[in-house]
């Protein structure tokens, strides 16, 4: 990912995503779930030397999105995956 993506209502990554070191970028979503793969941003040998902002816009009267019984939210972040 190397720019700015349009605004999400649900973002869920199931693959590897890997965030350039061109600029900044600014992640917005309501919901954002790291499923089954991996969101990286540089690496132990080159940090990420940009800013990095993930944005969450839920509505506070919608009904909200679950991960789990146990796990309901209308803003949430959620990482099953690898960060």
């Amino acid at each position: 990912m190397d720019m700015n993506p349009v605004r999400f209502g649900y973002f869920e990554i199931n693959g590897d995503v890997i965030i350039e070191d061109k600029r900044d970028i600014t992640i917005i979503a309501d919901n954002i779930w790291i499923k089954g793969g991996s969101l990286k941003a540089g690496s132990i040998e080159a940090s990420f030397t940009h800013q990095l902002l993930f944005q969450l816009n839920g509505n506070q009267n919608a009904t909200g999105f679950t991960v789990s019984p146990d796990l309901t939210g209308n803003k949430m972040f959620v990482v099953t995956g690898r960060l």
